[in-house]
């Protein structure tokens, strides 16, 4: 819980300190203490003690699924910023931050997987000042910890340009192109595609493409999303629209160019 607040103080920028109270003897409660430099902006202090009672409400929340990419999140956070410089961050956004870019989900799995070993624990009561804010029995404790999600996505007739190739025969590394815009790395698994750009039967000139089947694995683990992609079977390629080669695996008939079409390589 220490390690996440610091983590938002840090993207933030505001500077914190947290002490912890020993326990005395025979009691059951831990206490916490946040300070922040008092010689900052005004604004900026203002906002502090807002932010971190935010930050706890959504610790002791219930996790959602992360909706948001690296990028987004940068962006986001960004933002935020801002607002926190001039003293316009409102309690929505913040709340918009954890519910969407916020790295919580690490912090909190780890927190109630080491409570959920703990059999001495029966459940964890929240309070700010004197107001109890979550009561979370420990049955409850797996709905706060993430478990790994996948999806497992075909995609048909995707267009997918070539950046870089891998040409170097029995070499099983991922190639590099473009896909709706998007650079992605993948395993090309159409064996006989492989085989004939690694034997120099097809070339790779500027603007190559594949029209294909892809795999797209999401992963979600602790709230980072990771996506594998595979070319699961190539269809057609070529450098325009004009000249396309038409590619058969060995599951359909005999290698033949498109009708009307000129073929860009011999075999």
């Amino acid at each position: 819980m220490i390690s996440f607040i610091y983590d938002i103080a840090k993207q933030f920028e505001f500077s914190l300190e947290i002490k912890v109270s020993a326990r005395e003897e025979g009691r059951l409660k831990s206490s916490f203490k946040i300070f922040w430099q008092k010689n900052k902006d005004k604004i900026l202090i203002s906002t502090i003690p807002s932010v971190i009672a935010i930050v706890l409400t959504a610790f002791f929340s219930q996790l959602q699924e992360p909706k948001s990419t690296d990028l987004e999140r940068e962006k986001f956070v960004i933002e935020l910023q801002e607002k926190v410089n001039n003293g316009t961050l409102t309690q929505e956004q913040v709340e918009t931050y954890f519910e969407n870019f916020s790295s919580i989900s690490k912090y909190q799995t780890a927190f109630f997987k080491a409570n959920k070993a703990d059999k001495e624990v029966s459940g964890i009561e929240v309070k700010q000042e004197v107001t109890v804010t979550a009561t979370i029995p420990s049955e409850d404790f797996d709905n706060y910890i993430f478990q790994k999600q996948n999806n497992d996505t075909i995609i048909q007739n995707a267009k997918v340009y070539i950046i870089s190739p891998v040409l170097v025969a029995g070499i099983q590394k991922k190639w590099t192109g473009e896909y709706e815009g998007e650079n992605i790395r993948f395993y090309v698994k159409d064996k006989e595609f492989l085989e004939k750009s690694q034997n120099k039967v097809i070339s790779f000139n500027t603007g190559f493409f594949i029209i294909c089947e892809i795999r797209k694995i999401t992963n979600i683990t602790d709230g980072k999303e990771k996506i594998i992609w595979d070319i699961s079977e190539v269809t057609n390629y070529g450098t325009d629209e004009e000249h396309i080669f038409k590619h058969n695996t060995s599951r359909n008939t005999k290698n033949k160019v498109v009708v009307g079409q000129l073929s860009l390589f011999s075999e």
